[in-house]
């Protein structure tokens, strides 16, 4: 449930990155405001990738990230999309509720299927 909760708080954060922006600015560039905050989050991420890669390998590194990296990182994408739109007032229903069901299901994987890759596939 902890990993849901900080996943699910990464996408409100995204999503309201560009209404921050916008409400302190009132800046035309409020909707790169996610993708700004989307792009140091994932170098941070890949330095720490990087980092246990060396330590413990490239094929341990991607077990461990690979099975709920692919769901989170398009529905983290989606997040973006979310809060462009909306520092825009655009409609974003259909995107948002795709961003929290892949944010959802990566969790799950990331709770019940990554921890086994080490002792099932290596």
């Amino acid at each position: 449930m902890e990993i849901l909760i900080n996943n699910l708080v990464v996408l409100l954060i995204y999503v309201c990155a560009g209404l921050l922006v916008k409400a302190l600015t009132g800046s035309s560039l409020a909707p790169l405001a996610p993708w700004g905050v989307f792009i140091a989050h994932m170098a941070m991420s890949g330095v720490e990738a990087y980092r246990y890669a060396t330590q413990a390998g490239v094929l341990p590194c991607l077990a461990y990230v690979l099975p709920h990296g692919i769901l989170e990182i398009p529905g983290l994408m989606l997040a973006c999309a979310v809060g462009s739109r909306l520092s825009l007032g655009r409609k974003i229903f259909p995107h948002l509720a795709l961003a929290i069901t892949l944010i959802v299901l990566g969790a799950w994987v990331e709770v019940n299927v990554t921890p086994f890759p080490l002792t099932r596939w290596i």
